[in-house]
């Protein structure tokens, strides 16, 4: 009797203890969001577009990113494209805020802003929108968890996570939800299907391939190292892939201006 009623309470402070640790959807979308980036980071990337099998666009570009406060700031310089040499882009924000971007188009010769209106539209001629290459905050959608320990193979590789839907509370993205596998070694989101207006799946998100990386103060930081994006109504793809990276050293401020924008000169 003493042995069966030990093993009862066993298993009652190990039900306890199992919700104690348990977290919610709103929980694990607020470690996603908040995973910390370095103060400054260059990168040399390669974009590759194509339409089916066939290569349409090779794209390659410079990124410099600077966290100042609360605002995140990021530059993209296009050195090689079929249709996008010499575009620059700026972008800064604030989680939980729209976005503020600027673009340089050199057949123009002039710097735009970019319209919140356009946040559906392709980032230069990939299956990536805008809105894609921001944050949102985890009060701008309503967050189910689905599933709390599921298994997703993304790139060869197992991933244990949450399964968590995301709705968003205004409909001024391109979708109706959005399906999100988060691994729970680094809460980066692997895996994000996109559903339509309709329900229905029409874009996947992955990430191919996972680094750590030691930036220049000694800090280390996770790096979504190879990212793929497929459209399946178009049969489009982008792939996204990091091919020199630099966490920590110090920028110059003038690179997140539009005077750089306009003359790609400090």
């Amino acid at each position: 009797m003493k042995t069966s009623k030990i093993f009862a309470a066993a298993l009652v402070f190990s039900a306890i203890s199992s919700l104690a640790f348990a977290q919610t959807a709103d929980e694990v979308i607020d470690r996603m969001v908040g995973l910390d980036i370095p103060l400054y980071s260059y990168a040399d990337m390669q974009i590759q577009v194509y339409e089916g099998n066939k290569l349409t666009d090779e794209m390659n570009l410079q990124e410099f990113g600077m966290k100042k406060q609360e605002m995140k700031n990021a530059v993209f310089n296009i050195i090689k494209s079929n249709g996008y040499k010499g575009t620059r882009i700026l972008q800064s924000e604030k989680t939980g805020v729209a976005a503020s971007r600027w673009i340089y188009m050199p057949e123009l010769r002039t710097t735009r802003r970019v319209a919140v209106s356009e946040g559906k539209k392709g980032w230069l001629g990939t299956d990536f929108t805008y809105d894609d290459m921001g944050i949102r905050a985890t009060n701008e959608d309503n967050h189910e968890m689905l599933e709390s320990n599921i298994v997703e193979t993304v790139g060869g590789t197992n991933y244990s996570c949450y399964k968590i839907k995301s709705v968003p509370k205004k409909k001024t993205v391109e979708y109706s939800a959005r399906i999100q596998y988060i691994d729970k070694g680094t809460y980066l989101p692997v895996k994000i299907e996109y559903l339509d207006k309709t329900g229905k799946l029409f874009k996947i998100y992955t990430i191919e391939k996972i680094a750590n990386v030691k930036g220049a103060t000694g800090k280390d930081y996770v790096l979504r190292q190879v990212n793929r994006i497929e459209n399946i109504n178009t049969k489009h793809t982008t792939i996204c892939s990091v091919k020199k990276v630099v966490f920590d050293e110090k920028i110059k401020e003038s690179y997140f201006t539009q005077n750089w924008l306009n003359t790609g000169k400090n």
